[in-house]
């Protein structure tokens, strides 16, 4: 029986736990931009995105760009 990519990548963590983790690591500690313009590490950028800080900062972006599209007019 064909075995799903679930179970395949459920294999290769068993058998490879050091890679595994490496590469999470790795991964969790790539340095992301937000469209906020704030830089984040991948880690906590689900936790950027549900702050008020985040928040904050685009409505300024959305209303700086409205007023820039009834200035253009």
């Amino acid at each position: 029986m064909k075995m799903t990519s679930a179970e395949i990548n459920k294999n290769y963590r068993e058998r490879n736990p050091e890679r595994w983790l490496a590469s999470l690591r790795k991964y969790q500690k790539k340095k992301w931009t937000c469209p906020c313009g704030l830089t984040v590490i991948n880690q906590c950028r689900p936790n950027h995105l549900k702050t008020k800080t985040h928040a904050s900062r685009m409505k300024l972006i959305e209303s700086l760009k409205e007023n820039n599209n009834n200035n253009d007019i």
